[in-house]
Parts: structure tokens; sequence; C-alpha cells
């Protein structure tokens, strides 16, 4: 070998670079997946810490509970997750054991986000053990799903390594099996299944007519219109999050199976995949756990007028028990026996927190 090569490479002005040590199209695709994962990472760190007062609130304000639990391992898990990727791409270390934590929050993270999810369906088909065991066995393919990444991932330690002994970031020289896209499309499938289920279950047939035509009818479904207010708004924000988390699951999967795509571009997109999912789960869950959706519906129902009042029992998540009292207005024409028209019975605004049951607590 010459005097001009060194390592079957050309002699380098800074041979310190461990960029100077792969072609230029390589050391483009690693520098945007380094400011992808340290950009992800502060925008997650950024939301962690406005999120700290929420859990203040659900860890001492209140008892802990399993869903609080839940959400906050979720959220540590995908923090972790950040923070070992970032560690991994820029500064470097063991990189083998890097890369398995990696691939163990990986699991952590998603399957703790479709927990709160599986909460969410459980609490609303709380009378249905049918429901809520499928769901509950989706939630554990999610769970298996997610395993094949850190199963591929410590299966070849020599897949990853340094570009200068010691001197530089992890690279990943190996590639993904087939079945590592499991960890995308099960909870593809399961999000998609849990937004049609509480869908189904919200959606009030009081408000269609017998004439409707079957857009009208589409449209009421995924616009909302007509809905009680607090539907609605739980509603929209449960599809806020099947559209971002279908279209996140369709992007990356896009990107895992397209052969024309770079190898670290399979990696990036699931940090941020992850990233969204988590972010919009644990947005549902804290609307609705602190009340950020003020207005609660109450099924529309035609009951005989009484005009008395009578006392009902509430427990609150936080202040607990309070006496309130419900009036029900006239409803039905005692005259004809028919009913006239058909009005809703709600709770006072000011009289009661938000459901106690909504993620299935006690």
């Amino acid at each position: 070998m010459s005097n001009d090569t060194q390592n079957g490479y050309p002699q380098i002005l800074n041979p310190g670079e461990p960029f100077a040590y792969i072609p230029a199209e390589s050391g483009h695709q690693l520098h945007n997946f380094q400011y992808v994962a340290a950009a992800t990472t502060g925008m997650f760190v950024w939301e962690l810490c406005n999120d700290l007062s929420s859990l203040h609130m659900l860890f001492f304000t209140s008892r802990p509970t399993i869903p609080a639990t839940v959400y906050l391992i979720s959220r540590i898990s995908t923090l972790l997750y950040n923070v070992f990727s970032l560690q991994f791409l820029v500064v470097g270390g063991n990189c083998a054991a890097l890369y398995v934590g990696v691939g163990i929050f990986w699991v952590f993270a998603s399957s703790c986000t479709a927990m709160l999810f599986f909460l969410r369906v459980r609490a609303i088909y709380r009378d249905n053990n049918l429901v809520i065991g499928f769901f509950a066995l989706l939630w554990l393919f999610v769970v298996g799903g997610s395993v094949t990444i850190p199963v591929v991932l410590s299966g070849n330690p020599n897949r990853v390594g340094h570009l200068l002994p010691n001197n530089s970031f992890c690279v990943d020289r190996g590639s993904f099996p087939g079945y590592a896209g499991s960890a995308m499309i099960i909870p593809a499938i399961y999000d998609t299944l849990v937004f049609i289920a509480i869908s189904y279950r919200l959606f009030p047939p009081q408000e269609i007519s017998q004439d409707m035509t079957r857009k009208a009818r589409a449209s009421l479904f995924f616009t909302g219109q007509g809905y009680p207010r607090f539907t609605k708004a739980l509603l929209q924000q449960g599809q806020q999050y099947y559209l971002i988390s279908v279209a996140a699951n369709i992007f990356s999967l896009t990107f895992y199976f397209a052969p024309v795509v770079p190898q670290p571009y399979h990696v990036m997109v699931t940090l941020i995949h992850i990233n969204i999912i988590n972010s919009m789960a644990c947005s549902v869950y804290r609307d609705v756990k602190f009340g950020r959706i003020s207005e609660r519906s109450m099924a529309s129902t035609n009951v005989r007028s009484t005009g008395n009042r009578f006392p009902i029992r509430a427990t609150p998540r936080i202040h607990g028990q309070v006496f309130v009292n419900v009036e029900v207005t006239t409803v039905c024409d005692e005259s004809s026996g028919s009913t006239s028209r058909s009005t809703k019975a709600e709770l006072p605004r000011t009289s009661i927190e938000p459901e106690t049951e909504l993620y299935g607590q006690k």
C-alpha cells in the first residue's frame, strides 16, 4: 500500500474526523439523523417541562392511580428512548449496550402509550367484557410486536460500532428484517380499532334522523356536527389522534419497506413516530383527566316531568364526596300522554369534577 493511503482511504487533512472516512452521501444522511434526534429530544424535554404541573397534580395533589402510573411510565420511557438514541448517534460510548437500551425503552414507550387507550376503551365498554377482552388481546399483540425491536438490536452485537475506535459516535451497519415491521404495523391496526370502538360507543343515536342519507350520516359521524359538546370534543380529539397516528404509521412503514430509502432513515422515522404518538395519547389523557373539556354530555332521554329535586352522590377525582341536586325539566306532554319534545337533563357545570371512571379509575 502506498504512503498516500491509509486503511484503504486516501490521506486526509483531519484524520480525527469520523465523517472523513465515509462517503459524502452517507455522511449527509447521518448528519440529518443526528439533527432529527437532537430536535425531537429537545422538543420532548420542552413538552415534559410544561407537563410538570400535571404530574404534580397526578401524584401529589391526588392519590396516584393505575392510569396515572401508566401515563408516567410512558413519558419517562419515551424520554429515555430519545436520550439513548441521541447518545448513540452523537456522543457514542458502549454502542451495543446503548442500542439494546434503545430497544428496551421502545417497548415500554409503545406499550404504555397503547395501554392508555386500552384503559379508555375499558372504561367506555365497562359493561361489555367481550370488547374489553378483545382489546386486551390486541394490546398484548402490540407488546409482542414492539419486542421484535430489542430482539433484532441485541441479536448481533457486531452490527454496531464506532467509525473510529473510542473516538466517535456509534453507527449501525446492519439491516432490519421484515418481521421487525410488526412493531409499527400492529400499533397502526390497534389505533384504528380503538378509534372505531370509541366512536361507535359515543355516537348518539338520538342525533340520527331516519330520513338522513348515508352521506349525511357519514358527515355527522366524522365531523361531530350535532353531538353533545362533551362527546363532540372528546371524539374530535380521538379523531385527531387517530388521523395523526395512522399518518405517522403509514409514513414510518413507507420508509421502512421502501428499498430506495437509505438505511439511517429507517430508524430515524421511528424516533419521530414514537414522539408524535406519545404526545397525542398523553394530551388526550390530560385533557380528559383535568377537565379541560368543560362540558359533559348526558344521553338525551324522554322522562316524565316531576318538578322534584333529589340528591345524587358524586365522587370526583380529587376533592372527595359532594352532594349535588339535579332538576328534571319538562320533557313529556302530560295532557296527551305522548312525547312532545326532548330535552337533556344535565348536571350543573360546577357541581361535579371530570368523569372519575373515564380511564377506569376507582
